[in-house]
């Protein structure tokens, strides 16, 4: 069986506009997916666009919020290190387990990205395997699809 192939606007080529305008780009370039973060969905409710109002303006422009990503904090110490030590912006991803899968379940999304942002060595291949496959466990019980960032 072939799977169905989907072009996905990756938020990140997006995030510094408003939703319409993301919206609008994802139309633009053809796109049926935009992938929305959590800081993002926050960012909207906090402007007073409510969750089914996004879901709506999302539907009427033919896109779908099927993906959010990232979570990054399925590990302990999950604090995102970038090169040459610069400051990450936490507050962007600082979004507990509960908190991500109550904002999936909001949406109505398919799918999200765990990223491991740490240091490289910072754990144990085995604490990773095993920190991994318990959020694998839970999105399945929340019905949902957990992609491993490369």
């Amino acid at each position: 069986m072939m799977s169905q192939l989907r072009r996905v606007m990756w938020n990140g080529t997006v995030r510094s506009l408003s939703l319409p305008d993301q919206l609008l780009a994802t139309q633009v370039a053809g796109c049926e997916v935009l992938s929305i973060t959590p800081s993002d969905y926050n960012r909207w409710l906090g402007t007073g666009i409510s969750t089914r109002e996004m879901r709506t303006m999302a539907a009427d422009a033919g896109v779908r919020l099927t993906h959010l990503d990232p979570i990054v904090r399925w590990v302990d110490a999950w604090e995102p290190e970038l090169p040459g030590g610069e400051e990450f912006p936490v507050e962007t991803v600082a979004y507990d387990v509960d908190d991500f899968f109550r904002m999936a379940a909001a949406l109505g999304v398919e799918s999200f990205t765990a990223w491991g942002g740490f240091r490289p060595g910072r754990h144990s291949r085995e604490k990773l395997t095993d920190a991994f496959g318990d959020l694998c466990r839970r999105a399945a019980l929340e019905g949902l699809r957990c992609d491993l960032e490369f």
